[in-house]
């Protein structure tokens, strides 16, 4: 059982048409390190109530270098400081690498925490902490979550496999990645809240370079676009059944029917995840039956699931590839603008002092280890927050389509 514990930040008594206003591009391109970092833990914390988490995660930047916009481990969103700090990300010219400013990172940011997030509640429902909406749902998550199993080799033999799909196959192992039960609905939700959130924008505010960009985007190489490729690539509209059953006949013994060949490419794509979270195991070994009688036993905690900066969206699971410490959230003086005023929106009672922010982090330090944390319920945020979150099932839209 877990809980992610409280994080009240200064944007707490916004409405969400406020709050999401400051990812327009004309805001969030003057909002410095701390502002944004509350904002993308606001919007966390509202994401976290929407989906019936206890707590919500803390929200930090990090340095995850080049190729990583974002990951979650246990009770911690980080996204990376380059791309959402400073709007900037390394790309190459003329064979040498160089630093541009990269405009339209604020739909990027949204997308990246509602994506984490999404695996943060799926976290919860795997332990138990939450329910799932449908029983079939929790168990299909739980197969997909590192969980070590004995792989059959053609010589009779066995090697261990981690339930997890990293995508390294170079030619299918993209679909299998997306296809896999978790990654498929953290990108499908991720993508459809964002996609509501900049469409109500749009109708209030009109649209901008970056809406349009991110649009194109998600129509080229988003969830849909790229199951629609699968589904080709494959000659099967069966693939993401197939991969998540492959998955759980491994995790719970059981057999189910799976196209062969895909189950042989999920075969080989968790030995590989193995040997990544596991650097040092060779292709032989044994797994351990659980408690349950299951052939199958959890990895490590510092697993991580996260999202990537390109369209191969490939997770990177081995700890020691980025740096993963926690950074100091931002420590700089908070500007004196009015950040909601200069959203189009005015937000009576905003404290946008100079002390606000290290105020509103302080407010959260608290106890998360199980004995002192606040849960965060569907009616208000915990003691200490500057107001009620107040999101409901539909994200902050209206039945009309705008923003609440």
């Amino acid at each position: 059982m877990s809980d992610y514990g409280s994080h009240p930040t200064i944007y707490g008594s916004l409405s969400d048409g406020e709050l999401y206003a400051l990812y327009r591009w004309e805001t969030w391109s003057t909002l410095d390190e701390a502002h944004r970092q509350q904002l993308l833990q606001e919007t966390v914390n509202r994401s976290a109530v929407q989906n019936g988490e206890k707590g919500s995660c803390e929200v930090v930047f990090a340095d995850l270098g080049p190729g990583v916009a974002g990951e979650q481990s246990g009770s911690t969103i980080r996204v990376n400081r380059d791309f959402y700090a400073t709007d900037t990300r390394m790309t190459a010219k003329n064979g040498q690498l160089c630093t541009e400013t990269k405009q339209g990172n604020n739909m990027d940011a949204l997308v990246t925490v509602l994506h984490e997030d999404q695996h943060a509640y799926q976290n919860q429902v795997i332990d138990g902490t939450i329910p799932a909406p449908d029983p079939s749902l929790q168990r299909e998550y739980a197969a997909n979550d590192f969980n070590t199993v004995n792989v059959a080799m053609p010589d009779g033999t066995t090697a261990p496999g981690a339930t997890y799909i990293q995508g390294n196959d170079g030619e299918f192992g993209y679909y299998l990645y997306y296809a896999q039960s978790t990654e498929r609905d953290a990108h499908r939700i991720s993508e459809e809240r964002a996609t509501r959130i900049m469409e109500a924008l749009e109708r209030e505010y009109g649209t901008e370079p970056s809406f349009q960009a991110f649009r194109q985007e998600i129509e080229a190489n988003g969830f849909e676009a790229t199951m629609a490729d699968m589904k080709e690539t494959f000659g099967s509209d069966t693939v993401e059944h197939d991969v998540n059953a492959s998955l759980m006949n491994r995790v719970y013994g059981t057999n189910d029917r799976v196209d062969p060949e895909v189950d042989r490419l999920v075969a080989k794509e968790i030995m590989e995840t193995y040997r990544s979270v596991h650097p040092g195991v060779t292709a032989q070994g044994q797994a351990q039956k659980n408690p349950m009688g299951q052939q199958a036993e959890e990895t490590t905690e510092a697993d991580q699931k996260g999202i990537s900066a390109s369209g191969e969206k490939n997770e990177t699971l081995n700890g020691s590839e980025y740096d993963h410490s926690e950074q100091a959230q931002a420590d700089a003086g908070v500007q004196q603008e009015d950040i909601a005023e200069t959203a189009g929106k005015a937000a009576e009672g905003y404290d946008n002092s100079a002390d606000s922010v290290p105020a509103a982090q302080e407010a959260g330090e608290e106890d998360t280890s199980g004995g002192n944390a606040r849960e965060a319920s569907g009616e208000a945020a915990e003691e200490g927050a500057a107001a009620d979150v107040g999101v409901d099932d539909d994200g902050g839209i209206d039945d009309e389509g705008g923003i609440e």
